[in-house]
């Protein structure tokens, strides 16, 4: 996560673990498998770590939002861009893991959301989950696909502004100072 996943070799990895590269290989059959597998893991433990958000019943649907995009940053402030980059250019199975698995799970978990802010009337009625839902995972694979913005802005900053622009869209205008006093530690 560190430095990429290109430019760290099997060799680096044995000797950071303190094994040889043979035992590495015993466990795992080339770098991409190493790789999966660790990305497993890592959406394993974000899945369950959003899901532990979602069941906190003290929590409504905007600070259940903002606590899920807490999370997200203190995964994406461990990334380099350049391991996005690496996933997408040489290692694009994993790659593909990320987009169907943990964005449909991404997906799903912004709907519910939106349906428990419409029934808390905290989100205008007006607005369709569903849809509404798949716009989010759009605009997130917008940013993971555009490397002019991960160049230029700080990943953390443009998810910030992702996350605003989606809450200020679905809330109800009676929410809108609420959510300025929910949001206003997170402005850089």
């Amino acid at each position: 996560m560190s430095y990429g996943l290109k430019s760290v070799s099997m060799d680096d990895i044995s000797r950071e673990a303190g094994i040889s590269k043979k035992t590495l290989y015993q466990h795992f059959e080339n770098k991409e498998t190493l790789i999966n597998t660790a990305l497993q893991e890592i959406l394993i433990q974000d899945k369950d770590n959003i899901s532990q958000i979602i069941e906190n019943k003290e929590y409504d649907a905007i600070q259940k939002m903002i606590e899920i995009f807490k999370l997200s940053i203190k995964l994406l402030q461990s990334i380099k861009p350049t391991v996005i980059y690496d996933l997408k250019k040489y290692y694009k199975n994993s790659w593909e893991i990320v987009e169907n698995m943990h964005m449909r799970f991404i997906e799903t978990t912004v709907e519910a959301n939106l349906i428990q802010g419409k029934n808390e009337r905290i989100y205008r009625n007006n607005i369709e989950p569903s849809i509404i839902s798949k716009l989010f995972i759009s605009k997130m694979l917008a940013v993971t696909n555009n490397t002019n913005l991960i160049n230029t802005d700080k990943l953390t900053n443009i998810f910030f502004q992702n996350l605003l622009y989606h809450l200020y869209g679905i809330i109800d205008k009676s929410q809108i100072e609420r959510l300025e006093n929910l949001t206003v530690n997170f402005k850089e």
